[in-house]
């Protein structure tokens, strides 16, 4: 189930012709609703420590993309613009543990190596007053990376400004985290 042999990762410090085929493909997805998130001015390549994309061996083909960025100092987020290509999304929750320790060993573990910090968050917005979606995700992370990543209680600021979307969901693998959050009462609070 967990073939890594079937793929293999390119890493980009700068964009390039290839990956800009890679970037339209993934704005010409009409299943992704986040397409605006990938445009030039928003993915910036230059601006992540490194962001590299999975392709399938026996066609060459991308299945997933993602990057590591600085969000404080000392402190990366993996799966920074992450995207999964529609012919590789899973369908079960084996599925998505497989795919996730293929995306852990390609992708997270050599940024998570080459980027430098000391502390490395993954976020999610939250969807709302449960948080059963992040639950999930969590859960399958850590079947994926066995007791890596540690839940941060409340909610961690990924943007600027002062709007519940500034405010995500994360897990780290530094327990005593370096960052402050706020509780799910003063997100309420929030526009």
């Amino acid at each position: 189930m967990f073939n890594t042999d079937q793929y293999y990762a390119v890493f980009w410090a700068r964009s390039d012709s290839t990956f800009e085929n890679i970037r339209q493909l993934v704005i010409a997805d009409n299943t992704n609703k986040n397409a605006n998130d990938f445009s030039t001015q928003r993915l910036i390549i230059e601006d992540h420590r490194g962001y590299g994309v999975i392709f399938d061996r026996t066609t060459d083909t991308p299945a997933a993309m993602s990057g590591l960025k600085e969000i404080w100092p000392g402190v990366g987020r993996l799966l920074n613009r992450h995207y999964v290509f529609p012919q590789f999304r899973a369908r079960t929750r084996a599925e998505v543990v497989s795919g996730l320790y293929i995306i852990r060993k390609l992708l997270l573990e050599p940024l998570a190596q080459q980027g430098g910090f000391d502390t490395h968050i993954m976020t999610m917005p939250s969807r709302g007053t449960r948080n059963n979606f992040f639950d999930a995700f969590h859960a399958t992370h850590n079947q994926a990376w066995p007791g890596h990543w540690h839940r941060v209680p409340g909610y961690v600021q990924t943007g600027r400004g002062t709007s519940r979307r500034a405010w995500q969901n994360a897990v780290t693998d530094n327990p005593h985290y370096p960052f402050s959050t706020i509780d799910h009462t003063e997100w309420l609070k929030l526009k």
